[in-house]
């Protein structure tokens, strides 16, 4: 819930900054994969490699960002 705020609050707050846009979401990202890494906060290690998987995902996706945003 709190990184759906968190995302609305980037799109409003920034609207006319791309690039800040991008790196605000991809600052997010990687403090929760960090999060996620370090604190394991799943007990299910199925569960938790899945949800690892999908964060990496998201970093990937938001880094290709850079490739087809115009600045």
């Amino acid at each position: 819930m709190i990184r759906r705020v968190y995302l609305v609050a980037i799109l409003l707050y920034l609207k006319n900054e791309g690039l800040a846009q991008i790196i605000a979401y991809m600052l997010q990202a990687y403090v929760f994969t960090m999060y996620l890494y370090f604190y394991r906060p799943l007990e299910d290690p199925r569960q938790m490699k899945i949800e690892l998987f999908n964060e990496s995902m998201i970093l990937f996706a938001s880094q290709t960002l850079f490739a087809f945003t115009d600045f």
